[in-house]
């Protein structure tokens, strides 16, 4: 079992949501996901202590402890709140940003 977890802001509507997915090998060895909830966050600060309780909430028996890995965005706020998790950084955002240091930095990013 790993969970994914994501917390994000509508730009448009300015709505925080709190996603939290799971995915597992099934004993036939096909893998499976299920998506546990998409919350809105509503209007609380993204503190560590918040989404601890948040996430709590969702997982039914607390987060997970370091024996079962959590994606996440690496956002500090997230990390934080999964301290005693094995957190491990999403691909996607991991990417972004090493090319983002890499490209930005060297050229403009409009040809300029």
């Amino acid at each position: 079992m790993a969970f994914c977890l994501d917390l994000y802001t509508d730009d448009y509507r300015k709505k925080a949501y709190l996603d939290v997915h799971a995915a597992w090998v099934s004993k036939d060895f096909n893998t499976q996901h299920a998506a546990l909830a998409v919350r809105h966050f509503g209007t609380s600060a993204h503190t560590a202590d918040n989404i601890a309780s948040a996430v709590s909430t969702i997982i039914e028996y607390g987060i997970p402890d370091d024996s079962t890995p959590v994606t996440t965005d690496h956002g500090v706020n997230v990390v934080a709140a999964l301290r005693n998790s094995v957190c491990l950084d999403c691909l996607c955002h991991r990417w972004l940003v090493g090319w983002l240091r890499s490209t930005v930095g060297r050229t403009s990013v409009f040809g300029r």
